[in-house]
């Protein structure tokens, strides 16, 4: 249980980084939020996302967390061991391939929120590959 607590946590963690560097997202490139609002209606405005966004992300990451607190109780059974400085050696190394996968194709994109998107997945990778096992030991 101990585990799913701290997906949890690290959940929370995830959507706070995410939360801050989204809106830096959104800032940069500030038609991404136009064109979301126009596919769900052409009169739709924009600023009406924001709210159920920022309501629903720290939903998400939570559940994920807690799902990657369940995983790594998984792992911790069937792969048991330390590696690169986890507790948990090979689902450290599941998420941090896990992130270099998200990153491929944004090495092929020319936008200007690449970095931004580059940073979220370098939060992903050390929020879940290490804070969580590091909560859960």
């Amino acid at each position: 249980m101990k585990e799913v607590l701290a997906g949890l946590i690290a959940g929370l963690s995830m959507a706070s980084v995410f939360i801050g560097l989204g809106a830096v997202l959104l800032i940069s490139r500030p038609g991404i939020l136009v064109a979301l609002a126009r596919l769900i209606s052409p009169k739709f405005p924009p600023a009406a996302l924001v709210l159920p966004l920022a309501l629903v992300t720290p939903l998400a990451w939570t559940l994920v967390g807690m799902l990657l607190g369940l995983l790594y109780r998984a792992a911790a059974l069937g792969f048991p061991g330390p590696g690169l400085g986890s507790s948990n050696g090979a689902f450290t190394l599941a998420m941090a391939l896990l992130a270099v996968a998200a990153s491929i194709p944004l090495a092929f994109s020319g936008s200007r929120g690449r970095m931004v998107r580059l940073l979220i997945n370098l939060a992903f990778a050390v929020i879940f590959g290490w804070l969580l096992p590091f909560f859960a030991a």
